[in-house]
């Protein structure tokens, strides 16, 4: 089987825009870049099913200026961008599930976000680059499972969550299995 060197794929790919400080400015040249990255690890992801996806590719899949991290739950990769300090805000993306859905879709929210809180955008069970089960058990409440073993990855005793779309629904079943450790929901 072929490797597939992502980082190298990706950073040919890259489109530079040049800085823009409208929202519009940044929401297209988020989108752009992370519509070239995920065309281009979707595309390679499909050659193989049991591609591994190394901490260097991740590093590659930066977005806005915040550079991937990877942890494990469960024994699964998890990617995320981490920002900022004080109280932590996890962001959940919607959308179904897919390498193009994922935290990049946070890109314009997490430096303001991150002037205030300590961020967490989190690629969810099976989207983006985060691993699948096994099982395939993508449920609610594998899901709240996959979230609550992030939160203890990082040492977090309580949390702020935020969610759009599927990713609203899973704070609100997250917040319902944890009261404990949930400050507020904020559900898009």
């Amino acid at each position: 089987m072929k490797k597939v060197d992502l980082g190298q794929m990706i950073q040919s790919w890259r489109i530079e825009m040049p800085k823009n400080n409208s929202i519009l400015g940044k929401y297209t040249a988020s989108l752009v870049s992370f519509t070239s990255a995920g065309l281009m690890l979707g595309l390679a992801m499909a050659q193989s099913a049991t591609a591994q996806i190394s901490d260097r590719d991740l590093r590659a899949s930066s977005i806005d200026g915040h550079i991937a991290k990877v942890t494990l739950v469960d024994g699964m990769p998890v990617r995320y961008y981490e920002a900022g300090e004080g109280e932590p805000v996890i962001l959940l993306h919607g959308g179904r599930r897919s390498v193009f859905n994922s935290a990049n879709m946070w890109a314009a929210n997490i430096s303001g976000l991150a002037e205030r809180f300590h961020v967490y955008a989190v690629d969810r069970l099976g989207y983006g680059l985060s691993g699948m089960r096994e099982d395939g058990d993508f449920r609610y409440a594998a899901e709240v499972e996959f979230l609550d073993g992030f939160i203890e990855a990082m040492g977090l005793e309580r949390v702020n969550l935020a969610g759009n779309s599927s990713g609203g629904a899973l704070v609100l079943e997250y917040g319902m299995a944890h009261p404990e450790k949930v400050n507020t929901l904020t559900v898009a």
